[in-house]
């Protein structure tokens, strides 16, 4: 309080968050698969790696002994291993939150209130996927993405309010508003 008639106040709190994933969930077939969805759609019987170091794939190492008794190559989908250890995403996330305000008591039972409030939120992603993945290889040296996000959302908010007891059977109370 600064006095019996004017009272201010803030709260304000920061957070930042630093992630550094694999391709370790999500996604489908094909070059957005995961390494939980390599584990799933991979077939069982293909080593990690082929005999050149290669990591294997059910559309390019599909195996012989499966298309003569009648099954056909799946989908391509990223070996778990290689979703997992040739991928590199790293993401950063700064946001602060704050408000803060101001309480007036015009007369008896009027008072006004102004508030403001922020949530700035500044993020950024980078990804790499080396040539020895599906997203980065195909003739490629691989495949880099990076992505920045920049939000800001303010809002302001005034009350009057206005409270009394006129008799033991009546009392007003009124509040209006106005927020943008």
């Amino acid at each position: 309080d600064i006095t019996d008639q004017f009272r201010v106040g803030t709260n304000i709190t920061g957070t930042r968050t630093e992630n550094n994933q694999g391709l370790s969930s999500g996604g489908g077939f094909g070059n957005e698969s995961s390494a939980v969805t390599g584990a799933r759609g991979m077939i069982p019987l293909l080593p990690v790696q082929d005999e050149d170091g290669n990591f294997t794939r059910n559309d390019s190492h599909f195996p012989e002994e499966l298309s003569a008794v009648g099954f056909e190559p799946n989908l391509p989908v990223e070996n778990p291993i290689a979703a997992v250890t040739e991928v590199a995403d790293q993401s950063e996330q700064d946001r602060v939150l704050g408000s803060i305000f101001a309480e007036y008591d015009l007369t008896q039972g009027l008072e006004l209130r102004l508030e403001g409030s922020a949530n700035i939120l500044n993020s950024d992603r980078n990804q790499y996927f080396s040539s020895r993945t599906l997203q980065g290889g195909r003739g490629r040296g691989g495949q880099a993405n990076t992505g920045t996000v920049e939000t800001d959302n303010y809002l302001f908010e005034s009350l009057l309010s206005y409270d009394r007891t006129l008799s033991e059977a009546h009392d007003i109370d009124f509040t209006g508003g106005f927020t943008y």
